[in-house]
């Protein structure tokens, strides 16, 4: 047989080429033949070589693992971003409901104290108007009277805007009015000089003492225990109590010129 690489003869039983070293195989049909003519070169033949098994390539299950894998990665964290989302959505929702109530409360709650302070005011300006029309009224006296329930808080004393000597003519003058007049047993029916009235026993005794300063024979009464006057319990001054209504004008004129313009005379009726 002839060696496939260089067409030299091998032996049988030789592996390898002597010639070449190339090896040599066994297939007769990858053995070289000589064919010769006359007169010619002898030619070699090579036989076909016995075709491979072509190995498969794993690349492209490897890339389409791959990229399965990472649309499975894509998709697990737009979950996750999806899911942080709406987590966070719904606690700007919660948070946004418990702002809404916490304001509707507090709205609610400036109603009801508006609302309260409404229903005072409108409770006590009804009370001052029943206590008027009874004789019960409030009266709004000069700059120097205390500061009681309707009454204007003012500076006690009037010596700051009038000299001594006026002071002592209008003391003078109101002990002439008060010493003429009929003095009214105690729960005998009157007409009296009505100057304030309060529900605070303290601030119109504190009235009381300020006109008896200023020479009024003034008394405190109950306005509800006496027939006439308004029958719910207010605390009420009168400058004057006297027998007479003609008494009880000429005290209330004195007032009037006092700077108490809203001195006013009424009948107190039977002490009840």
């Amino acid at each position: 047989m002839f060696c496939t690489k260089c067409g030299a003869t091998v032996e049988p039983g030789f592996d390898f080429c002597t010639k070449c070293g190339a090896p040599v195989t066994q297939n007769a049909d990858t053995t070289m033949q000589m064919q010769t003519s006359v007169g010619a070169q002898p030619t070699y033949v090579q036989a076909a070589p016995t075709p491979q098994p072509q190995t498969k390539s794993k690349t492209p299950i490897i890339v389409a693992i791959a990229s399965v894998l990472i649309v499975l990665i894509a998709v697990g964290v737009a979950f996750a971003v999806m899911s942080t989302s709406d987590d966070a959505d719904a606690d700007k929702a919660t948070t946004s409901i418990h702002a809404t109530k916490d304001k509707k409360s507090e709205k609610e709650e400036s109603a009801d104290e508006d609302k309260d302070a409404k229903a005072e005011t409108e409770a006590e300006t009804e009370a001052e108007t029943e206590a008027k029309s009874d004789g019960a009224t409030v009266v709004e006296t000069r700059e120097d009277a205390p500061a009681t329930e309707g009454v204007p808080a003012e500076n006690a004393s009037s010596t700051s805007s009038t000299s001594d000597d006026a002071v002592e003519a209008t003391v003078e003058t109101q002990e002439e009015s008060s010493a003429g007049s009929t003095a009214v047993a105690e729960g005998e029916p009157f007409y009296g000089v009505w100057m304030s009235a309060s529900k605070d026993q303290g601030n119109a005794q504190a009235f009381v003492d300020q006109l008896r300063s200023e020479g009024y024979d003034a008394k405190l009464y109950v306005s509800s225990e006496w027939s006439n006057l308004n029958p719910e319990t207010w605390y009420v001054v009168a400058a004057a109590s006297t027998a007479t209504e003609s008494e009880a004008n000429a005290v209330c004129d004195q007032a009037h010129a006092d700077g108490y313009a809203d001195a006013y005379v009424k009948y107190s009726g039977e002490h009840l």
